[in-house]
């Protein structure tokens, strides 16, 4: 059996987890939202991967208002063809499905991609699928960056969503 030396080197634990820019675009958002006026639900349980994201909903009592569940996804960038498919990468078919029975249920649901440098948040640009198709088929890269806007844009659409301002 050959020797080993220990020669205070630390051991190579595998290669570095990447930044999980989903996470921090989605807190961004979740921080930026006038919490005054709006109510946001990050879910965060290891027991129920199959439910969205985060849910938004007025603080007002408004008996018209529905909540909006949204399913956050990342992408560092479009890609090139301008014909190619921008489709959302699902973790598992328990998340479409979850989606799809709230909005059968009759709440609102979106799918909104991140895509961009993340290093910077606010450079960040967010498209929003809006249809069950449109999660499960995509759109194409030309209509995902026609449709698309900024983070800063995104957070104003979610505002005046449940204020109407």
């Amino acid at each position: 059996m050959e020797k080993l030396f220990d020669f205070g080197a630390q051991a190579d634990n595998g290669p570095k987890k990447p930044r999980n820019y989903e996470n921090k675009c989605r807190d961004y958002v979740g921080k930026k939202v006038p919490s005054n006026l709006i109510d946001v639900w990050t879910v965060k349980d290891e027991n129920r991967s199959g439910l969205p994201d985060c849910r938004y909903f007025s603080r007002e009592e408004n008996p018209c208002q529905k909540a909006l569940w949204v399913e956050y996804k990342y992408m560092d960038d479009l890609p090139a063809n301008e014909t190619t498919m921008v489709r959302p990468s699902w973790n598992s078919d328990l998340q479409l499905r979850t989606l799809r029975s709230f909005a059968r249920a009759g709440d609102l649901c979106r799918v909104v991609i991140f895509f961009g440098d993340a290093s910077d948040v606010r450079n960040v640009r967010v498209v929003v699928l809006r249809t069950a198709k449109e999660w499960e088929f995509g759109i194409t890269k030309k209509e995902a960056y026609t449709r698309s806007m900024t983070i800063t844009a995104y957070i104003e659409w979610l505002t005046k969503n449940f204020t109407g301002d």
